[in-house]
């Protein structure tokens, strides 16, 4: 008989649920280093290793109200992102 591919997944998770949840409980809990404000609706950031730059996207006005075309990207250099 062959499986497809969702029941080979239902199969599988009583075995991958366990590990997974193992793997996530010895992971330490993340760490607040340092805050930035300023940007309008952030939506992801990106760092950039070779300049030490984060880029941030932001989506500016958004809902009803919203206008096209008014989002913008926001460049932090490394220095102001480190702890004081």
């Amino acid at each position: 008989m062959l499986l497809s591919s969702r029941n080979l997944a239902l199969l599988l998770l009583p075995f991958l649920l366990p590990a997974a949840h193992a793997h996530a409980a010895a992971q330490p809990a993340p760490e607040l280093l340092w805050t930035v404000g300023g940007f309008s609706a952030p939506e992801s950031v990106v760092y950039d290793r070779a300049r030490d730059r984060f880029y941030v996207s932001n989506m500016a006005t958004r809902g009803a109200g919203a206008i096209a075309g008014d989002g913008f990207i926001s460049r932090l250099d490394g220095a102001a992102t480190s702890p004081s």
